[in-house]
């Protein structure tokens, strides 16, 4: 299966959401399955918590239909490197390995669907896979399904807003080195971010402007958002769902072009 190699890159970083908890660095996703289809290769993860979120990226990828496992995210991140603009993945099954290519150049990693989607964990890659696909089935283009009730509940919040706009201000947690990994988003007279501590910086940025306030709303996720966002253009649409009726608080959900997106759990 053919690739363009920066884009690539960027739906693997995105997949991984690489964060900072206690000021160490720690990928929210070690492993997963490439699903290439009709001409776009998606990638569906729950985080290694299996419940705070769930993403769904894709790229476009050359014709074809197969399942990519790739067994380590950093380790296919650090092949990339070595290689030309566009790249070539496939599976060497009765090996047990994936084959990467590019001009002049292969490079052979171990991988089978049947390894451990994190480090001391008890599923596969293809069960994490399994578990995350079945989850990705209640962000519905109408609302959230829940299936104890059979319901799709709508946002209580929508805005369609620029992708680069919400990273830049996502980004600001790094002021200072912080990296606290911790976003507050508050919904009152429009939509405010804020992201840092005031020891070394508190950054809010206003990315809604309304001219009346409505319920004000306080909503704190974590996460490796804007590594979640990486190389993502254009717009999107942020939507937040009320669940303190379940005692679940509030979910963000980042919708993205082609039925991709980041669904955040707020923190409670």
């Amino acid at each position: 299966m053919d690739f363009n190699t920066g884009l690539l890159r960027d739906l693997l970083i995105r997949t991984q959401r690489k964060c900072h908890i206690m000021g160490k660095g720690q990928n929210q996703v070690a492993a997963c399955v490439l699903r290439c289809d009709e001409g776009v290769a998606t990638t569906t993860s729950l985080v290694r918590d299996g419940k705070t979120s769930l993403s769904r990226f894709s790229i476009p990828c050359g014709e074809g239909t197969t399942a990519l496992p790739i067994p380590d995210i950093d380790r296919i991140l650090g092949v990339l490197k070595a290689h030309g603009d566009t790249v070539k993945l496939s599976v060497d099954g009765v090996k047990s390995r994936i084959l990467i290519k590019s001009k002049g150049k292969q490079t052979t990693l171990t991988a089978n669907i049947e390894g451990l989607a994190f480090p001391h964990s008890r599923e596969t890659i293809g069960e994490w896979e399994e578990k995350s696909l079945a989850r990705a089935t209640q962000i519905r283009p109408d609302g959230y399904f829940i299936a104890k009730t059979e319901e799709i509940r709508g946002p209580i919040a929508s805005w369609t807003l620029d992708a680069e706009e919400i990273r830049d201000a996502l980004a600001c947690d790094a002021i200072n080195g912080q990296m606290l990994n911790r976003y507050t988003f508050t919904y009152d007279k429009g939509l405010t971010l804020s992201v840092g501590s005031e020891l070394k910086g508190q950054t809010e940025t206003i990315l809604v402007r309304e001219d009346e306030a409505e319920e004000g709303i306080e909503v704190t996720v974590e996460g490796g958002l804007d590594n979640a966002l990486r190389g993502i253009k254009g717009k999107v649409v942020l939507q937040f769902y009320d669940f303190r009726d379940f005692e679940q608080g509030i979910r963000m959900v980042i919708r993205l072009e082609g039925g991709d997106f980041i669904l955040q759990a707020g923190l409670l």
